[in-house]
């Protein structure tokens, strides 16, 4: 039985607004072509207190992962 890899990746964060959402998207992509399935890789989002969207946009976003 072959053991299925898991990935986790660490984002860190600081007032990415205005990128965070197209990184996330591209992030969704990837994580649905990947061989052992999307389930296998955990996106964290770690916040350093941004000012900006970035916490809201984070957890809306993976939410739906």
């Amino acid at each position: 039985m072959e053991d299925n890899p898991t990935i986790s990746l660490v984002i860190p964060a600081f007032n990415e607004a205005a990128y965070l959402p197209r990184l996330l998207d591209t992030l969704d992509v990837a994580r649905s072509r990947y061989r052992y399935g999307a389930n296998q890789i955990e996106v964290i989002v770690a916040d350093n207190a941004s000012t900006d969207q970035t916490p809201q946009i984070a957890a809306q976003h993976l939410w739906q992962f």
